[in-house]
């Protein structure tokens, strides 16, 4: 439900872009996949699905956290697209596209491996011994595929499986933050604003996400 939310939302604010989206999940069924037939059929667009294994993520601490394993699957899904495409935007299901997504292809990454806002919690990197960096959010991500593939960011990343300690909190947020380390490009909130009940919107909000333990469904 909520990934179908994200999907049209995406569509219907961007109607000059031809999507293709790629779900990775863990499971689905086939009342679902019939689902996203008909979304695809519906708005002229391709959704690919991905049943990932869940083996290669044991070991990052997750079940430590309120988080599940499935939020690791961005630690590795350039690996699949950057056969397809040199970039794509990585969306958390818990995003609603309030505006023309069309602007994040112009976004250079100006030798940068990801482009992403700064998160709230700016205190995560010096609690892992890292000063004078910023922590950013990696619910929604635009990544180039290329500079991720040249720099092994995939094998650095899966290098922390059993070697956690009990700092992780966040578990590919935090993970992606030390690998990444002066490899990103910051962008405006407005990109990727970080909302709760009683939030005030604002017309220029490219993407809104629903951060936190409570969601609207």
């Amino acid at each position: 439900m909520q990934a179908a939310v994200v999907l049209t939302s995406a569509i219907i604010n961007s109607k000059d872009v031809g999507f293709t989206f790629h779900i990775f999940m863990d499971s689905v069924d086939d009342k679902n996949l019939s689902l996203f037939d008909q979304l695809a059929e519906k708005f002229c667009v391709n959704i690919y699905i991905y049943i990932v294994n869940m083996d290669s993520f044991r070991g990052f601490g997750a079940e430590k956290t309120r988080f599940t394993a499935v939020s690791l699957f961005r630690l590795c899904m350039t690996d699949v697209l950057r056969k397809i495409t040199d970039r794509f935007l990585y969306l958390d299901a818990d995003v609603l596209c309030l505006n023309d997504l069309s602007v994040f292809l112009d976004i250079e990454f100006d030798e940068k491996i990801v482009a992403a806002v700064p998160d709230l919690a700016k205190d995560r990197l010096e609690e892992w011994g890292i000063k004078n960096s910023t922590y950013f959010n990696s619910g929604v991500l635009l990544i180039s595929c290329n500079t991720w593939e040249k720099e092994n960011i995939t094998e650095q990343l899966f290098s922390f499986r059993d070697r956690l300690d009990n700092k992780i909190k966040y578990p590919d947020q935090d993970i992606l933050n030390r690998v990444l380390n002066g490899k990103v490009k910051y962008l405006d909130k407005r990109f990727n604003f970080f909302g709760f009940y009683g939030t005030t919107l604002q017309t220029d909000y490219i993407i809104y996400h629903f951060i936190g333990r409570e969601k609207p469904w």
